[in-house]
């Protein structure tokens, strides 16, 4: 539940007003003509959203490892920072990338990097 940080601005609506006024246009109008009636209907169908600063306790259990799988789980990259387009393109995250695999002891493949659009690192 959250406050109203600003009024829409000019002729707009809320959003539960917009949806109300569509509802009674599809001739199923919904039960409520304001929020503080929306939200009364939303508490009495879903308690929980009514309860502010609390959070409710998990009744699921914790899944144990049986110890049959592949080994641990890992990272799919390991220079998850050039996964994407913009960072690949950056010769200076190309140089951090460069140098945070040199501290960790990686090679890096032939491929040069610094100057190029389209390398990647391979470990």
């Amino acid at each position: 539940v959250a406050a109203r940080a600003v009024f829409p601005p000019g002729d707009a609506r809320e959003n539960w007003a917009i949806v109300r006024a569509v509802s009674e246009r599809m001739k199923k109008t919904l039960p409520f003509n304001s929020q503080a009636e929306l939200r009364r209907a939303l508490f009495d169908e879903f308690p929980h959203l009514g309860e502010v600063d609390n959070v409710p306790t998990n009744r699921a259990e914790l899944v144990k490892y049986s110890g049959d799988g592949c080994g641990p789980i890992g990272h799919a990259f390991s220079d998850y920072h050039s996964t994407n387009q913009i960072s690949r393109a950056s010769a200076v995250m190309a140089e951090a990338a460069r140098s945070a695999l040199e501290l960790d002891g990686a090679r890096i493949s032939g491929r040069e990097m610094a100057g190029s659009a389209t390398s990647d690192l391979a470990v």
